[in-house]
């Protein structure tokens, strides 16, 4: 996984895994959907929620978004986009 730099999540998924991108080098990551997604927070690695960008529909929230999913809630770096 450590060729995977970037991955999009639409918004007809509605939860990630545990671990799912656990040992992935991601620089960012995309969510498809204003609507928070399940997502633990093992899902990535402690390296991501630091240095990756985690890129989100404007009216993203994400207090909200923390509550459903953990792992939203440790993105250091957030970037709200038109779609």
């Amino acid at each position: 996984c450590t060729s995977v730099t970037s991955v999009t999540i639409p918004s007809s998924i509605t939860s990630i895994g545990e671990l799912a991108f656990r040992y992935c080098e991601l620089d960012s990551v995309k969510l498809g959907s204003v609507n928070p997604i399940a997502c633990p927070v093992n899902a990535f690695d402690e390296s991501v929620y630091e240095n990756a960008v985690l890129i989100v529909p404007k009216g993203w929230k994400q207090k909200k978004a923390a509550k459903i999913g953990p792992a939203w809630g440790k993105f250091k770096n957030i970037k709200h986009v038109l779609q």
